[in-house]
């Protein structure tokens, strides 16, 4: 066997193994392929114990691969396998790359990821947090940026959100195989996204998300991009690991500032001390990818459904959203946009005015 991508495949199917150790081999016989042709000695030698280099070989694992194949195929997924040209270069580049990349969409190797920015943050926003990461990822989109996320609910979603209305492009990166889409609220968003860019995951088919797989997917989303943007994070927020892979990683780290006191930015806040750059609008993300962006103009309120009388009126939000068709998320960052800029405020009985 001389396929770089079987040898990929098998070493990341084989139970055990795991990345760590994969890593491991990969460093020490230059590319995955040598290592999966080098012998049992030399892996225990190594490190590796070996029974895990008779599994790789096993008839069993032929099976899984022949079984794998044909699914991955039938769902329009591509496999990339690293020490390939189509494996993307900057994720490569990582210390623990996955030997093993699915996606479902456009092909990686088309997208201009020198000009990929990944937005994330907390599932619990704001709705000034909604609306900034949806500005941020239109204005940035429309200039030609790859708009990276993970398709969380909150910052993430706008983000996407964003790429699929202005028609720009993006990838969802999944902690969970790509026949599978979580949180499931957001699959249609996916589905789109996948008509813009492309879904991103180093577990194959049928795999569950885990715990421990979405630590991984934020170095997969940091990795992918040149440049990292976290909107709004409290403590212990999935945002803050991909900051922290962004700096291991090399890329340039921006934060949005955000009030203090509120625990949404309890996280994201201190990055701002240990040198991230402050985040205040696209252009300091567009400078950083060499991109000139045209800052949004706000969305006239007859986008919302209004004919002139609906806000003159005051309206709940539930005849907003009824009238609008947009889900509960994205209207309340749209509404959020059109009170900063002026054009509706919200009165003390709860409805929404035209100014």
């Amino acid at each position: 066997m001389n396929d770089p991508k079987e040898a990929a495949l098998r070493l990341a199917l084989t139970p055990r193994l795991g990345l760590r150790k994969t890593v491991k081999l990969r460093d020490a016989f230059g590319t995955l392929l040598a290592a999966y042709h080098a012998s049992r000695r030399a892996w225990e030698g190594s490190g590796v114990a070996g029974e895990l280099w008779e599994v790789a070989r096993s008839e069993w694992m032929t099976d899984r691969l022949q079984g794998l194949l044909p699914r991955c195929d039938e769902a329009g997924i591509e496999i990339l396998a690293l020490d390939t040209p189509d494996y993307p270069a900057m994720l490569a580049a990582i210390f623990d790359a996955p030997p093993v990349l699915y996606v479902r969409g456009r092909s990686l190797s088309d997208l201009p990821l020198q000009r990929s920015v990944a937005i994330v943050g907390t599932r619990k926003a704001s709705n000034q947090g909604l609306a900034f990461s949806y500005r941020l990822a239109a204005e940035l989109s429309s200039a030609g940026a790859v708009i990276v996320s993970g398709l969380a609910i909150g910052i993430d979603a706008e983000a996407h959100r964003a790429v699929v209305e202005g028609e720009g492009v993006g990838i969802g990166v999944l902690a969970g195989g790509l026949d599978g889409v979580h949180p499931p609220v957001n699959r249609q968003l996916a589905l789109a996204l996948c008509e813009r860019g492309c879904l991103v995951s180093e577990h194959p088919p049928g795999s569950s998300p885990q715990r421990a797989f979405f630590v991984g997917r934020n170095r997969l989303i940091s990795g992918l991009s040149r440049a990292v943007a976290v909107i709004e994070a409290g403590k212990g927020s999935g945002a803050l690991t991909t900051a922290e892979f962004a700096n291991e990683q090399g890329r340039t780290l921006f934060v949005m500032p955000g009030r203090p006191g509120d625990p949404r930015v309890a996280g994201s806040l201190p990055l701002l001390l240990d040198g991230a750059t402050p985040l205040l609008s696209s252009a300091e993300v567009a400078a950083e990818l060499g991109l000139g962006v045209q800052e949004r103009e706000e969305e006239p309120i007859v986008e919302l459904g209004d004919d002139g009388s609906l806000f003159t009126a005051g309206a709940t939000f539930d005849a907003i959203a009824a009238v609008s068709g947009l889900p509960a998320p994205s209207l309340l960052a749209r509404l959020s946009r059109l009170e900063m800029a002026g054009l509706v405020r919200r009165g003390t009985d709860g409805r929404y005015y035209r100014n």
